[in-house]
């Protein structure tokens, strides 16, 4: 179960850090430079 909470919990950061800078003002600053 460890092992499933680990890929649970880094496609959660990978959700969080994706809907993060869209949808943060980060978009304005420019959305060339969002990776």
């Amino acid at each position: 179960m460890a092992q499933r909470h680990g890929v649970h919990r880094r496609t959660v950061r990978q959700a969080l850090a994706s809907a993060v800078p869209p949808r943060k003002p980060y978009r304005r600053r420019g959305p060339a430079g969002d990776r």
